[in-house]
């Protein structure tokens, strides 16, 4: 059955399988680390210092050909390229490193992004990485819905969204492929 729609989306109630969803957890991530680390619109917020750790993420992240933007240790990026980076070129390697930045750890992230889903109501996902990559993080329509309509009402999140492009130190300008 379906109830009215909110905000141009369906809420449906019944039975949903849940899936694997990919990049679109990154919008759960965004949701996390700005919850932890919150971001004025227009603000750029703390600077994130990349390391090696992260460059030899990003070198393997790029050996298995998944969404990367590249890094060089010693970079210094803010919160808010951070999530460009993250949002409009869907880079796995910055979900790794706003994971670990905000929370310390992807394990301690991952905890909160499962905890935080089910107070939105969001019963069906589980979030096993910080990107999507994996097949074991997983989620339904309804709840995909729900994370939308939460995303879109945080202004900073709008705002990443609808740029056609960016520019992040050493990677340069990033385009968005979802607009």
């Amino acid at each position: 059955t379906c109830d009215l729609p909110i905000y141009g989306v369906n809420n449906q109630t019944g039975s949903q399988v849940p899936s694997p969803v990919a990049s679109t957890i990154k919008v759960l991530l965004t949701l996390s680390v700005l919850s932890k680390k919150p971001l004025s619109l227009n603000g750029q917020g703390p600077n994130i210092t990349i390391t090696p750790t992260d460059v030899a993420n990003y070198n393997s992240d790029v050996g298995l050909g998944e969404s990367v933007v590249k890094v060089q240790a010693g970079e210094v990026i803010s919160e808010y390229q951070a999530l460009q980076a993250l949002l409009i070129a869907s880079a796995n390697n910055f979900a790794d490193i706003l994971a670990n930045w905000a929370f310390g750890s992807s394990t301690v992230y991952q905890a909160y992004a499962n905890q935080y889903a089910k107070s939105l109501d969001m019963n069906e996902t589980t979030v096993s990485d910080n990107s999507g990559y994996l097949t074991s993080t997983v989620s339904n329509a309804n709840n995909l819905g729900i994370l939308g309509q939460k995303a879109i009402t945080n202004p900073v999140i709008a705002s990443i969204v609808d740029q056609y492009d960016a520019t992040i130190p050493v990677a340069g300008k990033i385009q968005n492929y979802n607009i």
